[in-house]
């Protein structure tokens, strides 16, 4: 493998924070000997490790040649350096500051979802209900459309291992996928996410799916594109591939939460699905997607409420089962998500990645690059800066 100071560097400043901030690494597959330098020099303080982050973009700002790769360099530690500045004082203390911590973090413009456009949304899945049978008060008619439609049990497994099958053999048609991957699915309880993949290297993926919350068909559907074909495990096995083992890119063993590479991340999984539908949607599937949209806006929008404005959990939960259309315990869930101190602005990976990539597939489809764009998505180091800049190429 190619030599790489610099990725070693970043590596071991990304471990030593992790120590600082449980579970900021979401995945590392690269050399032990690395886990085993940051072990003996024991736990470091936050000042010593903002200033090894302040150096580390300056080197690569100044010695990586690729505007690809140094663009990304550099966008992964200004993320890290808004993470140890948020550790080290009072966060947030004022309004703004939030939003400000959340631009730095993902390279996005942090600005909440237009509630125009969700009202439109929740019009829109009111005509649809309505052509099913499905009338009354709205929140009740999503309640009774989900629960008429959850599966459960025996029935739950068999769906995901079938979905699972099928959408690794329509990835196959779109993605190099690399020799000897494989996926392993498990059920869990008492988590604050739906669903995860916990990328183990080597092309291996274990997926923990959350039993504690009831799922129609459809989501199961997505959640298994999502965390699998053509979803987190396609991309995150593909770039290990491609840039780690591939190009000897040693950043690129470490996965981190709370950075830009997390926005594509979860723009590609949110919009993989769709990569791979091989017919239009029925009415359900229109209903779900809606659905989906419509609560990740609203997502946003609480996120911005309880860190931003400073206004209560009583309020956020209130809104998201008004306007997000959530039962109480789906509420509550989310609460649980965008309260926690690793997740807090989290909720903007999927609410700006999703659009960002939806928009860009979209781009890619009208003017005939799908081969060009798949490369582009599971085969680069990408900022959403940087996506963004490809799209206006289209």
């Amino acid at each position: 493998m190619a030599s790489n100071a610099l990725g070693q560097d970043y590596v071991k400043l990304a471990l030593h924070l992790n120590k600082h901030i449980d579970g900021l690494v979401d995945a590392y597959f690269g050399p032990k000997a690395l886990i085993d330098e940051v072990a003996n020099e024991g736990t470091l303080p936050l000042a010593t490790l903002d200033q090894r982050c302040a150096e580390l973009r300056g080197r690569a700002a100044s010695e990586v040649a690729g505007v690809e790769r140094r663009t990304f360099l550099v966008k992964q530690l200004e993320a890290l350096a808004a993470q140890i500045e948020a550790k080290t004082g009072q966060p947030f203390p004022k309004q703004g500051d939030f939003r400000q911590y959340v631009q730095r973090l993902f390279d996005i413009d942090p600005t909440p979802a237009d509630e125009a456009e969700l009202e439109a949304h929740r019009q829109q899945i009111a005509a649809a209900l309505a052509a099913l049978g499905y009338v009354g008060d709205l929140a009740d008619a999503v309640a009774r459309w989900e629960q008429d439609r959850y599966v459960s049990g025996p029935a739950l497994l068999d769906l995901i291992n079938h979905v699972l099958e099928e959408a690794r053999k329509r990835t196959k048609q779109i993605v190099e996928l690399p020799p000897g991957e494989d996926v392993r699915v498990e059920a869990v309880q008492n988590q604050p996410w739906s669903g995860y993949n916990w990328y183990q290297g080597d092309f291996k993926s274990l997926i923990q799916v959350n039993i504690d919350i009831p799922r129609t068909r459809i989501e199961t559907e997505d959640l298994v594109t999502h965390e699998t074909y053509p979803g987190h495990h396609t991309d995150h096995a593909t770039k290990e591939m491609v840039l780690y083992r591939g190009r000897g890119f040693l950043e690129e063993s470490i996965m981190l939460i709370n950075t830009p590479s997390a926005v594509l991340s979860e723009g590609i999984a949110s919009t993989a699905g769709t990569f791979i539908a091989s017919e239009e949607p029925d009415a359900d599937q229109q209903i779900a997607t809606l659905l989906r949209k419509l609560r990740r806006g609203c997502d946003v929008n609480a996120t911005l409420m309880l860190h931003d404005q400073g206004l209560g959990t009583d309020a956020c939960r209130e809104y998201l089962e008004t306007k997000g259309l959530m039962t109480r315990q789906r509420a509550e869930k989310r609460l649980s998500f965008l309260t926690h101190p690793l997740w807090q602005p989290y909720s903007y990976t999927y609410w700006a990645g999703g659009r960002l990539v939806e928009e860009y597939y979209a781009r890619a489809k009208r003017a005939g690059k799908l081969k060009e764009a798949f490369e582009v998505l599971y085969r680069h180091q990408l900022t959403p800066s940087g996506l963004r800049e490809r799209m206006g190429a289209l």
